[in-house]
């Protein structure tokens, strides 16, 4: 079991780093938003390297965008014009990307300094409480995210709990990169997601409340598709049953490593980092600019509050909302991506 110091927040509180470690997998988790500031895995060679984008110390993530490796909430994605209506009544959100709000607001969760309240060598249980009114939402909340590793799997367990209704979608948005953090833009990598619509969006990426199938769209990524290309930043549905089912799979043929994402919430949000700034510094000196990584972010629909065909995402008072996501990692030989590198 390990933690260690990551900086001074300037209200002089500490964020502290947990480190969880298999013998195949290590993660870094910081108390400052939950995040996921490193992952770091074997190639096919048995090299291991960091594959999660990230800052060197708390204060970066305060200061830089990007939301790199941040559990995001009370909401995340965007919710329209920063307002909702719930129980006979408009709710009115802090706006933080005018005249909408997003990823919970500008002191969503992913600013906040949540508490250790549980950690093994392979498991890190924090817990953080938003009280009424935080960022506008009703409601106090208190949130559980529990990070595990086990294997070649490294798995997210948020439980929610609030005493008035309200709405919760609660994910991580981890940028991933298999070749390395620091080793440049994600367009060799190939992607699959089994989903057989996709939401429609405006200009400004609100959902129109339109549901449209996949075929025929660059989003069709039932088939392993090259990322090269492909300006992504649209929320999928996934398909299968209720319950936890696959998301979606990345692999790299550069260093053979893949990942595959499971989840039981309803919808994928695939981001390709096409609006990260140019020579943003991150760890180790790296600069990472657009498409310098992937989210894949498991949630509710954005704007699921303003529009009752898409999957609730209400949190009625004194119930319980449990979600999961996890990543599993592996390698593969040159020869097993053959056929999904015959676009070279």
């Amino acid at each position: 079991m390990k933690r260690i110091p990551f900086g001074n927040l300037p209200d002089g509180r500490i964020a502290e780093l947990c480190v969880l470690a298999d013998p195949r997998a290590e993660a870094a988790v910081s108390t400052l938003g939950a995040t996921l500031v490193s992952v770091r895995t074997p190639d096919r060679n048995g090299s291991w390297a960091d594959i999660a984008l990230g800052f060197d110390a708390a204060a970066d993530y305060l200061s830089r965008p990007g939301c790199l490796g941040a559990t995001v909430g009370r909401y995340a994605g965007r919710i329209a014009n920063g307002r909702f209506p719930l129980n006979g009544r408009t709710v009115e959100l802090v706006k933080n990307r005018p005249p909408h709000t997003i990823h919970g607001g500008p002191e969503g969760f992913h600013r906040q300094l949540w508490t250790v309240v549980h950690q093994t060598d392979t498991r890190l249980e924090l817990c953080l409480t938003s009280h009424a009114g935080d960022q506008g939402f009703p409601g106090t909340l208190t949130a559980l995210a529990a990070f595990s590793l086990q294997d070649d799997t490294l798995t997210l367990e948020v439980c929610a709990r609030s005493d008035d209704d309200t709405v919760c979608s609660i994910t991580n948005h981890v940028y991933w990169n298999l070749s390395g953090h620091d080793s440049g833009a994600i367009d060799r990598h190939i992607l699959t997601v089994q989903a057989e619509t996709y939401l429609e969006t405006d200009r400004d990426t609100i959902p129109t409340g339109g549901i449209l199938p996949v075929e025929g769209t660059p989003q069709d990524l039932r088939r392993p598709v090259p990322l090269k290309g492909r300006e992504l930043d649209h929320t999928l549905l996934l398909s299968g049953p209720e319950g936890l089912k696959p998301a979606g799979r990345l692999a790299d043929p550069v260093s053979g490593r893949w990942l595959r994402a499971s989840t039981d919430l309803p919808a994928l949000q695939v981001y390709t980092g096409d609006h990260l700034p140019p020579a943003l510094p991150g760890k180790g000196g790296a600069l990472y600019g657009p498409r310098s990584g992937l989210c894949l972010e498991a949630q509710f629909c954005p704007d699921a509050p303003n529009h009752p065909n898409f999957p609730s995402a209400l949190l009625p008072a004194g119930t319980e909302t449990i979600h999961t996501i996890s990543w599993e990692f592996g390698v593969e030989a040159a020869e097993q991506l053959k056929e999904e590198t015959a676009y070279d």
